[in-house]
């Protein structure tokens, strides 16, 4: 499913980079190069068809490589929304949410890998 105004071509894949914080946990005020430094992670939105195969899928949070992104803005005024258009190897890893410290996150056995 693709709720975004990209079809993504070949291996692209559409983002929806995740708003940076203005504070860090402790309270310490970020200015915004260390917002953009730091905040590189996003939502997948769409897939290309060369990209399906890649280890995410859409709805996926993943870091991505910020240099390698061609931005898209839809909307206008506060309806405005910032779409990141990224070649499916310039996204380097997939943020598990389901995981917790401590939890094997290896499979014991062979029979325990992904089909």
């Amino acid at each position: 499913m693709n709720d975004t105004p990209l079809e993504p071509f070949g291996e692209l894949c559409v983002l929806l980079p995740a708003q940076s914080a203005d504070t860090t946990p402790g309270g310490i005020v970020l200015p915004d190069a260390a917002k953009e430094k730091f905040e590189r992670y996003a939502i997948v939105m769409a897939i290309g068809p060369d990209a399906l195969d890649k280890g995410f899928a859409v709805g996926d949070r993943v870091l991505y490589d910020a240099y390698a992104v061609n931005p898209y803005e839809s909307g206008e005024g506060a309806s405005k929304i910032t779409y990141f258009l990224v070649p499916a190897a310039n996204i380097t890893a997939r943020i598990r949410t389901n995981w917790k410290p401590g939890a094997a996150s290896t499979p014991e056995t062979p029979d325990e890998l992904p089909a």
